[in-house]
């Protein structure tokens, strides 16, 4: 057993608890958590086009009816949207701390994440014992998840919606039936967590100095405003190079004019894009790139989460745990999971 479980159950939540949907008071705490640590990335760089989340009620109310069936397991028929759940066994009710805690937890996913400015994308550290070194463990592939902690800080992510259920008639994760809980549900669009051609997921933002592609807009520090488009300018796509083209990798835009003569003119609009730099598409704001790690650009302090950040030994009541486990995990009598 993992010492932050030892310590989980010594703390008990003296905030009121409930039973039924998100009152307001929930929807603003998660959406203020959200973006308090969106806004605070700062490993391995900060992020120069976070955007800010804000609440979507289109989201929200799929959550709701996902979080309704009671099923622990991700909705595989959700279309083109993130999801992230975080549920507690056995429990008849929830607390606000509770609900922002689960948010924290996908957020410390990262202490699991192989990353560096020089990553191509990506991944799980590889331990010799992960099932109890792992924050969330994945039974099914034997490494720690990092996907959790990915979805919440994905720069071009902008809408979240979440919803809570207490499932007092029972509840199934991956096919097991428990005799009840609570299922917390959070979607996001647009969808984060894409895959990196051969290494992983993605990096999630750009790197720079904070706010560098949305410079002027950028009410708090770290966070572009709502609705304002980052200037994302470069060459290379999502992934980086290589660029392949016709069955063939090209690693620059170099690369690419040599092989295609006239690429900016003829190929870059309908095969791209590949060097919207290069081709003077876009111009490239200032303070992108690791050389502008930790800068600034305008913006009020990052907000604090709301209310009183909960410690993993003060998330929970007697009987009841929140915490980031994939499979089903029997802690003196409760079974706690995250996936």
């Amino acid at each position: 057993m993992r010492k932050s479980l030892a310590l989980l159950l010594l703390g008990v939540s003296t905030a009121q608890a409930a039973t039924g949907p998100l009152t307001q008071a929930n929807k603003d705490a998660i959406l203020a958590k959200h973006n308090a640590l969106r806004a605070g990335v700062s490993a391995p760089c900060t992020a120069a086009d976070m955007e800010t989340l804000v609440w979507d009620s289109t989201l929200e109310a799929a959550s709701q009816v996902w979080a309704d069936g009671c099923v622990g397991d991700h909705d595989q028929n959700r279309g083109s949207v993130g999801e992230n759940l975080f549920m507690a066994m056995p429990t008849s009710d929830y607390t606000e701390d509770q609900l922002v805690g689960g948010v924290q937890a996908w957020y410390d996913e990262i202490q699991d994440t192989e990353w560096s400015t020089s990553s191509a994308g990506l991944k799980s550290k590889v331990y010799n014992d992960p099932q109890t070194t792992c924050q969330s463990y994945d039974g099914n592939t034997g490494a720690c998840m990092i996907g959790h902690f990915t979805q919440v800080i994905w720069a071009k992510s902008n809408k979240l919606g979440c919803a809570v259920k207490t499932c007092s008639g029972g509840m199934t994760i991956s096919g097991n039936s428990y005799a009840g809980g609570v299922l917390l549900v959070c979607r996001y669009t647009p969808v984060g967590n894409i895959a990196h051609r051969t290494n992983g997921i993605l990096i999630p933002y750009m790197y720079g100095s904070k706010c560098a592609t949305c410079s002027g807009s950028c009410s708090t520090a770290g966070l572009c405003d709502a609705g304002t488009t980052p200037n994302r300018c470069r060459d290379g796509t999502e992934d980086g190079w290589p660029y392949r083209m016709n069955g063939v990798d090209y690693t620059s835009c170099t690369d690419l004019e040599a092989a295609f003569a006239g690429w900016c003119a003829n190929f870059e609009a309908a095969a791209g894009p590949a060097c919207q730099l290069t081709c003077g598409v876009c111009t490239e704001p200032a303070g992108l790139g690791t050389a502008s790690c930790g800068g600034n650009n305008g913006g009020s302090p990052s907000p604090p989460a709301p209310g009183t950040v909960p410690t993993k030994s003060s998330m929970s009541a007697p009987g009841a745990q929140f915490m980031p486990l994939r499979s089903a995990l029997l802690v003196l009598g409760a079974v706690t999971a995250r996936r």
